[in-house]
């Protein structure tokens, strides 16, 4: 299984619209490197409630070892190596990818990061027309 190294430093964005305010990510939580792409995360969801499109900035506070599951097929291998189980759960392969002494792993466009507040240091918030 490859694995990619990303670097101390390394400035990351999660978009989100969730109504509740917070500035460091509590649980399993993609992120991406490109501020366009978090904005467009920002909007995925549909409903009101006083939803609130936002940027979340974050730079890594170590180096982050992932693992690289950019392949579909690599993705199975992974949760049958790591849960034994070709189609896993997410948020399950995150605990066990953590386990097994990952920070995450790296996806096509998207970084998942297992345990934020081990791996990352929080940022600015940016609103709509601040990016």
């Amino acid at each position: 299984m490859k694995t990619v190294l990303l670097p101390t430093g390394t400035i990351l964005y999660h978009g989100t619209d969730s109504p509740k305010n917070f500035t460091m990510l509590r649980g399993p939580s993609w992120l991406v490197d490109d501020i366009r792409k978090a904005e467009e995360w920002a909007g995925w969801s549909k409903s009101g409630g006083g939803r609130k499109k936002r940027v979340l900035e974050f730079s890594t506070k170590k180096t982050l070892k992932l693992l690289d599951t950019r392949a579909l097929r690599q993705w199975r291998r992974v949760g049958i190596l790591l849960m034994d189980d070709d189609d896993p759960c997410m948020w399950g392969l995150a605990r066990k990818v953590a386990e097994a002494g990952f920070d995450g792993w790296l996806g096509n466009t998207e970084v998942m990061i297992s345990r934020p507040k081990d791996a990352l240091t929080s940022g600015q918030v940016l609103g709509p027309g601040e990016t």
